[in-house]
């Protein structure tokens, strides 16, 4: 591996084009903008904390805790008691955020697809999804599966998970 291949920051590393490079820094504003309302209480918006952590767990190659994250992000003087207390106290709602996932993953089945066949490129092991909750009945991710020899896992009216073959 050439030295500039193991740089966290050389374009090369991710395999990433200029022109998408040129935008990554406001595509992840985007991200994050969409998930903000996801951190304000009627008292509190700990949605800088939430910026903060999600630029730290981006930026860092290693030693990804509270204290790093907050000193990478924030400066060399932040301990991450601040980043620490919103992931661990603060009264934003992890559901909220889950269903901010799963509304954007059910808009675009293409992109769990795309997450599906990179779990599959990078060797891990799995034979069964569960969908339903994520992408809802898409029939064109079921041939997608289908096709890949993947089980489709979805709910019965019961909301027990039911094993069926991909429609």
């Amino acid at each position: 591996m050439s030295e500039q291949d193991g740089d966290l920051y050389a374009p090369q590393r991710w395999g990433l084009p200029a022109k998408v490079i040129a935008d990554l820094g406001d595509r992840l504003q985007r991200f994050w903008s969409r998930f903000r309302g996801c951190f304000k209480t009627q008292t509190r918006d700990s949605a800088a904390h939430a910026w903060a952590y999600l630029r730290g767990l981006l930026g860092l190659d290693s030693g990804r805790n509270f204290a790093n994250i907050a000193r990478r992000v924030n400066g060399p003087e932040d301990d991450g008691q601040d980043v620490q207390h919103f992931m661990s106290d603060s009264p934003w709602s992890a559901a909220a955020v889950i269903q901010q996932v799963q509304a954007e993953i059910a808009a675009i089945p293409e992109l769990g697809w795309r997450m599906i066949q990179r779990v599959q490129d990078h060797g891990l092991p799995f034979e069964a999804i569960a969908c339903d909750d994520l992408y809802g009945r898409s029939g064109w991710l079921r041939q997608q599966m289908a096709e890949a020899g993947l089980l489709y896992i979805g709910r019965s009216t019961r909301n027990y998970a039911s094993l069926s073959a991909p429609a």
